[in-house]
């Protein structure tokens, strides 16, 4: 995860997928790899992967909020927007008034 991070900051981005990816398979429940692979992918523009992990991301902890946003973007990216609907109607379901939802579900623009 740390060489990767590290590949990350010199844009050697095919080696830091590859050092994320082997953290990822190396220990399962690495949450920390699963975001920066996340954030890999969205840097890339790698939409269906960037949700995968995202999603893995989720899965393992399921407040991240970075991963939450990561996520959002790339249902958005894909045009999933009935997904982004659903994801805030959950978040207005928790947090009263919050304008991030209202924007997922196209009260604001």
């Amino acid at each position: 995860n740390t060489l990767g991070l590290i590949q990350t900051s010199l844009q050697d981005y095919v080696a830091a997928e590859d050092s994320f990816i082997r953290a990822v398979t190396l220990r399962h429940d690495y949450a920390e790899a699963c975001f920066n692979a996340a954030r890999l992918f969205f840097i890339q523009s790698k939409w269906p992967q960037a949700l995968a992990a995202a999603e893995r991301l989720l899965a393992l902890r399921t407040e991240h909020g970075t991963g939450f946003l990561l996520r959002a973007a790339a249902l958005a990216e894909l045009g999933r927007f009935t997904d982004l609907d659903a994801i805030g109607a959950a978040l207005d379901a928790v947090v009263a008034d919050n304008p991030f939802s209202w924007y997922l579900r196209g009260k604001i623009s």
